[in-house]
C-alpha cells in the first residue's frame, strides 16, 4: 500500500507544470461566495472527511479507480492541503513540487491518518485566513490570485469526501448552490489541464455545442467547442442557447458527473441530442 502511495504523489507532481504567475488570465469572476465563504466551507469538509475516514478500512477500493484505496485517497487530500498552505505562506512565484512537504506517516493506521490529516486543517486555513485574496500568486489554474487556492481546496476537498462515502457504501450529497459553483470551477479549469493531459487537444471541435442543465436548480452551463479549445456560459434560471447534446440531471449529479464520479448511463443522468458529442467530451474532460 505504501508504494502504491509513492507512485500516486509522483505521478501528481509530475503532472504539475513549472510556471511563473501570469500578468494577465481570462479569469471570469462569477463565484457565489466570498473568499473567507470558501475557507469556511473548505474547513467543513475536512472536518466530515476525517470522521469518515477515523475508523475506516484503509484498504477498501475507491469505487472509480482500479488502483486507489481509501488510503490514498486521504493521502492525496492531506498532502494537496499542506501543498497548498505550503504556497500560500511562501507567496509562491512558481511551482513547487508536491513531495517537498507531504509528511505521510509510516506505517498508517485509520485513527494515525485521522490525527495527520486535522493536523493540517488549521495550517491551511491560517494562511488562507490572513492572506489577501487578490493577491497575485502562482496557481496551476486559470486564476492567478490566492482566491484559487481557497476555492479550489473547497472543492478539492469535497468531491474527495465523496469519493470517501462511496467507498465506505454511502451516498454522498452537496448543497446545490456549491455544486454549482463546482461545475463552474471545473470548467474554468478544465483547459489548463493539458499542461499534463496531452490528450485533450480531443475537446477542440467546429462549433458544437454541449449543455448541462440541472433539473432542480435552473442552473444551465453551455458548452461550445472550437478549434482553439472551447468557451463556455452559465446561465441561472434563464433562457440558454439550444444546444446539439444536453445532459440533464440533479445539480449534484451534474457536479459528481463533470468530475466522472458517475458514468453517462447513472439513473440520475438524461441525455437528449447527439450522443456522441457528450460521450467524447465525458472520455477527454479531466483534470
Amino acid at each position: 500500500m505504501m508504494r502504491q502511495q509513492d507512485d500516486h504523489i509522483a505521478a501528481d507532481d509530475q503532472r504539475q507544470t513549472p510556471g511563473s504567475v501570469e500578468p494577465e488570465n481570462q479569469y471570469r469572476p462569477g463565484c457565489r461566495f466570498s473568499h473567507l465563504e470558501f475557507c469556511q466551507m473548505a474547513g467543513r469538509e475536512i472536518d466530515r472527511l476525517v470522521e469518515l475516514v477515523r475508523e475506516a478500512d484503509l484498504n477498501q477500493r475507491v469505487p472509480w479507480s482500479r488502483t486507489w484505496r481509501l488510503g490514498n485517497l486521504v493521502h492525496h487530500v492531506g498532502a494537496v492541503h499542506r501543498w497548498a498552505t505550503d504556497l500560500v505562506r511562501t507567496d509562491a512565484r512558481r511551482y513547487r513540487p508536491i513531495r517537498d512537504t507531504d509528511d505521510w506517516p509510516p506505517d498508517p493506521t485509520a485513527p494515525a491518518v485521522a490525527v495527520w490529516l486535522i493536523a493540517g486543517r488549521e495550517p491551511l486555513l491560517s494562511a488562507l485566513e490572513s492572506a489577501d485574496p487578490d493577491h497575485k500568486m502562482w496557481a496551476w489554474g486559470v486564476d492567478q490570485h490566492v482566491r484559487f487556492w481557497s476555492r479550489r481546496m473547497t472543492h478539492e476537498t469535497g468531491i474527495h469526501r465523496a469519493d470517501a462515502q462511496l467507498t465506505v457504501g454511502l451516498s454522498p450529497g452537496f448543497d446545490r448552490v456549491i455544486a454549482a459553483d463546482g461545475i463552474s470551477e471545473f470548467l474554468d479549469n478544465l483547459w489548463r489541464a493539458r499542461a499534463w493531459r496531452r490528450d485533450m487537444g480531443a475537446l477542440r471541435g467546429r462549433g458544437e455545442t454541449l449543455a448541462l442543465s440541472a433539473t432542480d436548480t435552473g442552473d444551465r452551463w453551455t458548452i461550445v467547442r472550437s478549434d482553439t479549445g472551447f468557451d463556455w456560459t452559465h446561465h441561472v434560471r434563464g433562457r440558454a442557447p439550444r444546444a446539439d447534446v444536453t445532459v440533464s440531471g440533479t445539480v449534484t449529479d451534474l457536479y459528481l458527473l463533470a468530475w466522472k464520479r458517475v458514468r453517462p448511463d447513472h439513473p440520475g443522468i438524461r441525455m437528449r441530442g447527439d450522443a456522441a458529442i457528450y460521450d467524447q467530451w465525458f472520455r477527454y474532460s479531466s483534470v
